[in-house]
């Protein structure tokens, strides 16, 4: 009779949380010991879900790191995930972007599930501190790397986001975490 309790109890505890939308449900025994386990997947974000936008812009010690937020704008819930193809934007034209490093400020990231009118983001880091930059000429060197636009596509085909006013200048280097969010999440002092 316990046992049907037990599971009679795990029954429900399942289909409550899976009607909340949990991505992992495991289910426990009186004991402790876990003996049944569900999950429900949820379906990753497509370009036309999300909105970007320019958050803020914070400099590291020779460092530039721009956070954009990526809110889900439609009315289904989604998952944000993965490391982005950039593009640049500057003067209507569309260069693509070398990532160098997919490390910024040393804090990653992580996957976020998303319902609707929630953010996730992404941080990019750039640098003003390398020997192209040391020429005679630096304007022009650092305008002919700097877009005042991006274009995002998500990876697994996921579409593209646009995000204006972002001004990445990538004479130096370009990197980015993933899609996602981090809690507590990492602080970007203003520039």
């Amino acid at each position: 009779m316990i046992r049907r309790r037990t599971l009679f109890k795990v029954a429900l505890t399942m289909v409550a949380v899976l009607a909340t939308g949990s991505l992992l449900v495991v289910a426990r025994a009186s004991n402790g010991t876990s003996f049944a386990a569900s999950t429900k997947s949820v379906e990753l974000c497509h370009g036309y879900q999300l909105v970007g936008a320019v958050v803020r812009t914070g400099i590291w010690t020779g460092n530039l790191d721009t956070l954009v937020f990526i809110t889900n704008a439609s009315d289904s819930t989604c998952r944000l995930e993965g490391y982005p193809t950039l593009v640049g934007v500057r003067d209507n034209h569309r260069y693509p972007l070398q990532v160098t490093s997919h490390d910024v400020m040393a804090t990653g990231l992580v996957p976020v599930t998303l319902k609707p009118r929630m953010s996730g983001a992404i941080i990019f880091g750039t640098g003003d501190a390398c020997a192209l930059l040391n020429q005679v000429d630096i304007g022009a060197i650092a305008a002919a790397h700097t877009y005042p636009s991006l274009v995002m596509t998500l990876p697994n085909n996921g579409g593209m986001i646009t995000v204006l006013g972002v001004n990445l200048d990538t004479a130096c280097y370009l990197s980015e975490t993933q899609l996602g969010w981090s809690t507590p999440f990492p602080m970007i002092l203003p520039s």
